[in-house]
């Protein structure tokens, strides 16, 4: 039998590779605030978050003027958080696709994996129509 986290909101607004590290720990610093937080969760809620913001400043080169934004809820046994930058953002059709088409292949590249790792890990994992706002559900409790 699980229980309702409260809903705790915050929000990220970074310009630097460097904050990357800042900000996932302070999501799962919050998560363990409200629930107990296995390595394997903490293994899923780091990889995808640096996965997706990595993405962000290799592609779409954040700056103080355009900064990527970060906003993220624990809540309902989950976390939730979106992760969106100011970029020309992908092709988001042709990579699902790609990803689904090559699965087993894709995991020994040494690029264009991040995000089939992300999906696998995420409990759900989405884009927008223009692919510069990702959004990720993972669940909290087993």
């Amino acid at each position: 039998m699980g229980y309702t986290m409260m809903a705790v909101k915050f929000k990220y607004s970074i310009s630097e590779i460097t904050d990357i590290r800042t900000v996932v720990d302070a999501v799962i610093d919050a998560v363990k605030r409200e629930c107990a937080l296995s390595e394997e969760k903490q293994y899923k809620i780091k990889l995808v978050m640096n996965e997706l913001l990595t993405n962000c400043f290799k592609h779409a080169k954040p700056s103080e003027e355009k900064p990527v934004q970060v906003e993220a809820a624990i809540e309902a046994n989950s976390l939730s958080f979106s992760v969106q930058d100011k970029g020309d953002g992908f092709d988001v059709g042709a990579t699902v696709a790609y990803e689904s088409d090559r699965n087993e292949e894709m995991i020994y590249r040494d690029s264009g994996r991040g995000l089939l790792l992300a999906r696998q890990m995420a409990s759900e994992l989405k884009f927008n129509e223009k692919g510069n706002l990702a959004l990720a559900r993972i669940d909290l409790l087993e």
